[in-house]
């Protein structure tokens, strides 16, 4: 190789294409996250709004408040909220502002500024609204995926070039010899061992008993698996990987590879739900800022009122797309690989 003649030392040039490439990769996955979490006005379906009067309050709950549950208000005594604000009319009580310039106002006859347009997604706070941040959600495990596998496969190919570490990356097998132990939690767990006997019994009818149970408990049976593998396999392999990265590479990468392909199934299926209905769509709020009074204190004061509008259906199919194809590569990466 030229590198080589210009005086490189052995491996070393494969050991930085490894690198160079697994950024290129990084830099890839990056660039979806800030896709998913940095949605904008031009994001939204504004043709229809899914409130019918704009809401105003004292300070409105923003996109990554909480992912998951709802949005975090603090109270006096410091104390955490997790209840949905959009359905807590003393919240509304404590939050409400009053503007007379929109007293009466419909949401579809609502104009607004250049720089209202510039303000950041805020969460939906009307009667339909969603109270946790459905894209904000995804977005995160995309960027959690990506980054644990990211470090998975650059650890593995780089132990691959290496003249002495390669003989260490452990195979399913290899896995199974030094670390039984989670090829016996996931027996243990995975339900069937019981119906497996059943099945296999002499007596006819109970053999029959245990095939027909098989069959009415095979949806019930994958779905836990799937929660097993999730939840508790993956946190396992991952333990195994922190403390022997180097000979749990490959097994991190297929594990974390079906992780993936899940994440980009369940991806898939929900966007096309968004495409089918729009009322299953996620719903964020364009907001303003005026002048109103601040109905708790009775005091004038800044504002911020909103409308909700549904996700737009581009967005459903760019999703869509992404979680397809991210399905469709690693499936196909890990069948070549098998």
């Amino acid at each position: 190789m030229w590198a080589r003649r210009c005086g490189a030392k052995p491996r070393w040039p494969s050991r930085i294409k490894v690198v160079f490439f697994s950024f290129l990769s990084g830099t890839l996955g990056l660039s979806v996250y800030m896709y998913m979490s940095g949605l904008s006005n031009s994001s939204l379906d504004l043709s229809r709004s899914t409130s019918e009067q704009p809401l105003c309050l004292t300070s409105w709950p923003q996109r990554y408040d909480q992912v998951f549950t709802s949005t975090i208000w603090n109270s006096d005594e410091d104390e955490v909220l997790f209840k949905a604000p959009g359905a807590d009319e003393e919240f509304f009580a404590k939050y409400r502002c009053e503007v007379p310039l929109l007293s009466g106002a419909m949401c579809r006859d609502v104009s607004f500024h250049t720089q209202d347009l510039q303000r950041p997604l805020a969460l939906a706070m009307g009667a339909a609204g969603f109270d946790y941040d459905l894209m904000g959600a995804w977005a995160l495990w995309w960027l959690l995926l990506t980054l644990v596998a990211w470090v998975g496969v650059t650890i593995h190919d780089l132990a691959l070039i290496g003249q002495s570490q390669k003989d260490f990356v452990l195979d399913v097998a290899g896995v199974n010899k030094h670390c039984p132990c989670i090829r016996t939690v996931w027996k243990f767990l995975a339900g069937y061992r019981p119906l497996v006997r059943l099945a296999n019994a002499e007596h006819f009818g109970t053999r029959s008993l245990g095939i027909v149970l098989a069959v009415l408990l095979a949806p019930v049976l994958l779905a836990w698996n799937l929660v097993v593998l999730l939840f508790i396999i993956c946190p396992l392999i991952l333990l195994a990987f922190m403390r022997y990265p180097i000979r749990m590479s490959r097994a991190w990468v297929f594990i974390i590879s079906v992780a993936c392909v899940l994440y980009g199934s369940a991806l898939t299926l929900q966007q096309l739900a968004f495409v089918a209905r729009t009322d299953l769509r996620p719903r964020y709020a364009l907001t303003w800022q005026v002048q109103g009074l601040h109905v708790a204190s009775s005091q004038t004061g800044p504002c911020t009122c909103g409308c909700d509008y549904s996700m737009s259906l581009n967005v459903s199919i760019n999703l869509a797309v992404i979680g397809l194809v991210t399905t469709v590569y690693l499936v196909r990466k890990q069948t070549r690989c098998g």
